[in-house]
């Protein structure tokens, strides 16, 4: 195509090509998003078939199986607290009711080392 004979007629049909390139995207483009709808409702399909698919004596089983190890943990918690509770009780000469316990940090193996290294630094100059 010669610039020099470019005329209306080309540039229609230029300008037609463009609009329909640009309309046959949009139509793809519409075309996967309302695929996704489909495709959501398929997935849900198969997970109520899966809730469906499972008898009540796996759900006790593994239930229990989940929380047993959950459970004895919140029990070991709960033991701390009140053995910590217990602790500052009784070196404070009061009684237990009186203390709240907001939160109990567990010492890693380096942050035990700091407070040892610390705590040696402290007795040194104590003891002079």
């Amino acid at each position: 195509m010669n610039l020099e004979n470019f005329g209306l007629i080309d540039g229609l049909i230029i300008v037609v090509i463009g609009f329909s390139m640009v309309f046959a995207i949009l139509c793809i483009i519409s075309f996967i998003l309302s695929m996704f709808s489909v495709i959501s409702k398929i997935l849900e399909k198969r997970k109520q078939n899966k809730i469906s698919d499972i008898s009540p004596e796996n759900i006790t089983t593994t239930v229990t199986e989940e929380t047993l190890d959950e459970i004895t943990d919140k029990t070991d918690d709960l033991e701390l607290v009140a053995v910590i509770t217990a602790a500052i009780a009784s070196a404070m000469s009061t009684t237990s009711d009186k203390i709240v316990i907001r939160s109990i940090l567990k010492n890693t193996s380096w942050n035990e080392t700091a407070i040892r290294e610390n705590q040696k630094g402290y007795y040194r100059n104590a003891d002079s």
